[in-house]
């Protein structure tokens, strides 16, 4: 298989040894949905039996949290986590060396979750789903919001609220120009008539609200999975079980999806194998490059985790396989200088793996 102008064994002939983490914390059930890397150490967000779990992973010795009240961790910034604590929306300051401290809880009757943090401008923003009419009134079934949050003073300064007639799922959430975000993720159609059961969007929003909407996925099912910005506009990738952009391999298809400021479209493509190709997450290389982390299938029924350069339209232009625990689902990937960290599910626990990245 073709490699980023070095061989794998190359790499790792020049690179460390690979190295894997084993974040065993004695509990029945631990998932990981959240990775991050400061500057000073590697940080891991999810579940353990049940509740919020937040792991600072690396440097050793490992220290780890588990929140009091059910919920879990589903995003990661610099110094923050995110996510629900009891059904409410739950914002945590990460402290060195000490438990994460609550910085603060939203939510009504309905179950609200923060599946999305990033830094926008000066403030934090805070974004995810919600049922019921705490954040506004309800568009039909679950909505979208969006919370901009003051560092300083910890209060809300602007909230955004959108949805369409059927549940919406935030799954991304990237900064934009301005201190605005970029929003994507699916409209659940529950109507039997209608074939399509997921249908993609991408929102960009202000603090003062909706700038534009994109909806797309009338033909085939889109579901979004990860954004990634640069000075063109914003990169959508995500999964299809239909011709979405192009015709459908087999299985499930990666889609691309290239849009400007304006919201205009610049480019699409869709490729994948005879089996399901599943997206994770998407990165930018020393040089600027764009990859693509993922999931494909094998014959076997297992899934292999792969990293694709991305061309300038999308395409598909080399691919990497990557190591991972047998049995494992690849959840996220972050690079930290020329390492790829990795984290993985497995049907016990949750790993974490470090493989050198490709030069060009």
């Amino acid at each position: 298989m073709r490699s980023f102008g070095l061989t794998w064994k190359g790499l790792l002939r020049r690179a460390p040894a690979l190295a894997a983490i084993l974040l065993s914390l004695g509990l029945a059930s631990r998932q990981g949905e959240a990775l991050f890397l400061s500057s000073s150490a590697v940080w891991v967000g999810g579940t353990a039996d049940g509740h919020p779990l937040v792991l600072r992973a690396a440097p050793a010795p490992m220290e780890a949290w588990i929140l009091p009240e059910p919920g879990r961790v589903h995003a990661l910034a610099r110094g923050y986590a995110a996510g629900e604590a009891a059904g409410d929306v739950a914002l945590w300051k990460l402290q060195e060396n000490a438990p994460p401290a609550p910085v603060l809880r939203l939510g009504g009757p309905q179950k609200e979750r923060a599946t999305g943090l990033v830094r926008a401008g000066k403030a934090l923003v805070l974004a995810g789903d919600a049922g019921g009419t705490y954040f506004g009134p309800s568009r039909g079934g679950r909505d979208v919001f969006a919370l901009w949050v003051d560092e300083r003073t910890q209060a809300v300064t602007a909230r955004f609220h959108w949805g369409s007639d059927n549940d919406d799922v935030l799954t991304a959430v990237a900064p934009a120009p301005g201190g605005g975000v970029y929003l994507a993720g699916y409209e659940e159609v529950n109507e039997d008539c209608i074939p399509v059961a997921e249908r993609g969007f991408v929102l960009r929003v202000g603090p003062r609200g909706l700038v534009w909407a994109f909806r797309f996925g009338l033909d085939a099912a889109s579901r979004p999975v990860a954004l990634l910005t640069d000075a063109g506009g914003v990169w959508v990738a995500g999964q299809t079980d239909g011709p979405l952009f192009a015709d459908a391999r087999g299985g499930d298809d990666v889609f691309l999806l290239h849009l400007d400021p304006a919201g205009r479209v610049l480019g699409r493509a869709q490729w994948g194998g005879p089996l399901s190709d599943l997206p994770v997450d998407l990165l930018t290389g020393p040089l600027g490059q764009r990859y693509l982390v993922l999931e494909s299938a094998n014959e076997q029924g297992a899934f292999v985790p792969r990293l694709i350069r991305l061309g300038p339209r999308g395409e598909a232009e080399a691919k990497a396989r990557l190591s991972g625990p047998a049995g494992a689902h690849l959840r996220a990937a972050r690079r930290q200088g020329s390492v790829l960290w990795l984290l993985f599910n497995t049907p016990s626990d949750f790993t974490l793996e470090t493989q050198p990245w490709p030069l060009r």
